[in-house]
């Protein structure tokens, strides 16, 4: 069963169409300018210029809670650790997938982040840029696909002489 309805929404109309599969109904809209991918959104054009903004707002929210938790006398040391769990963490969610999507303006406003978070004193001074971050972490995942392939080879070998 198909049905179609027309609804006008924020100057485009799109039209709906409804999709019964096995006595349940969906629906489903014909088009789409961006999707969002385990938390990562991607435009019809492969930008993630809409994902940078996000994590930059989600991490600007963040350093201002550890603003006011540092104001209220927390430790400068417990803060780093905060930054590092929340911030760093926002910064390279699934970086792997979405950076070399990125600009050369977006890298700049997202290691900005870092860098405010250093001269705020939310962050250690010493810490690592966010491309080194990014770089580290594909190294990583990529030792840890060799060694998962290596290690399934070796048991398929073994497994199969004998």
């Amino acid at each position: 069963m198909r049905t179609y309805a027309h609804r006008r929404n924020a100057h485009r109309t799109y039209a709906h169409r409804t999709i019964a599969i096995h006595g349940h109904y969906y629906a489903h809209r014909r088009s789409v300018s961006s999707i969002k991918i385990f938390g990562v959104n991607v435009s019809g054009s492969l930008s993630v210029c809409g994902h940078v903004d996000n994590v930059i707002t989600s991490c600007a929210q963040s350093i201002q809670a550890m603003r006011i938790l540092r104001a209220h006398g927390m430790a400068a040391s417990t803060i780093h650790v905060i930054f590092n769990a929340v911030v760093v963490a926002k910064l390279t969610y699934a970086a792997s997938s979405w950076w070399g999507f990125t600009t050369a303006e977006d890298r700049q406003r997202l290691a900005a982040v870092i860098r405010r978070g250093i001269l705020s004193g939310l962050c250690d001074p010493d810490h690592m840029s966010l491309e080194d971050l990014v770089t580290d972490a594909d190294d990583k995942l990529f030792n840890l696909i060799l060694y998962i392939n290596i290690m399934f080879y070796t048991v398929y070998f073994l497994i199969v002489q004998t």
